[in-house]
């Protein structure tokens, strides 16, 4: 098995173990969480657990907010600055997540690194720019699929993003497709290295990369507000919205 589906397969499994956290029995907290999840309907689970990290809202939300898995808690390793759960304003699930229950409780589990959209644990159905699809099957025959990467992270990345971003093979790093509230993701022009800048092939951690890209310039970054900056228009791919140069706004596939 590669790397890239070694490193997708844990943080998927890891999504999946923990989201059923609640049904296991939970040592005593040794202190609250450093960055507590907000609207919970209760505090109980909003402190650190040993080898859990914060688990956030995890006896749900308060009216208005719906439980949802926080990408980060399992992107960083439990890093208690990210609590498990987080409650988000509304009653359904945002990309990156989809609908389920904890116990009656309503709920947005993780689809897993990469993962734009899935119906279930090990079901993804679509990836983010810098991820591929996997397919396969377990042992008992049933196909499973989620997104695999190089593991190997952007040097530079870009700010205000939704989901982790890696360097991909001769392409380097793709950047953020799906950027924070009030940022629009933006065509980075200095991804591509000028004619007079272009070099031999190099290696970046073990991954070859064109030397007609430059590696510390995401092919996409996020840009704050809410329409594309001068001189770019809107792109639309499926459920993804870029800004790109072009002559008008497009709609692709």
């Amino acid at each position: 098995m590669d790397m890239s589906r070694c490193h997708s397969l844990a943080i998927l499994l890891l999504a999946h173990i923990f989201a059923l956290t609640n049904t296991f029995l939970i040592s005593t907290p040794t202190g609250d969480c450093p960055n507590p999840a907000t609207n919970c309907l209760d505090e109980t689970f909003n402190k650190v657990f040993d080898n859990l990290g914060c688990l956030g809202c995890q006896t749900g939300c308060k009216a208005g907010y719906i439980m949802t898995a926080n990408w980060k808690y399992y992107t960083t390793n439990k890093n208690i600055t990210e609590p498990q759960w987080l409650c988000i304003p509304g009653t359904t699930c945002p990309w990156g997540h989809f609908p389920d229950k904890q116990g009656t409780l309503d709920s947005c589990p993780y689809c897993g690194d990469g993962c734009l959209n899935c119906h279930s644990f090990y079901k993804c159905e679509q990836c983010l720019l810098g991820f591929r699809l996997m397919r396969s099957n377990s042992t008992d025959g049933t196909e499973i699929s989620h997104c695999a990467s190089t593991g190997i992270a952007c040097p530079v990345p870009p700010d205000h993003c939704q989901h982790s971003v890696y360097v991909v093979a001769v392409t380097g790093c793709q950047g953020c497709i799906i950027c924070d509230t009030g940022y629009v993701s933006v065509a980075n022009q200095k991804y591509r290295r000028a004619s007079s800048d272009r070099t031999a092939d190099y290696v970046y951690n073990g991954i070859s990369i064109s030397g007609t890209i430059e590696l510390n310039e995401p092919r996409y970054t996020c840009v704050q507000g809410t329409t594309c900056p001068s001189g770019y228009h809107f792109v639309h791919r499926g459920e993804l919205v870029t800004c790109e140069v072009s002559v008008n706004d497009v709609t692709v596939g």
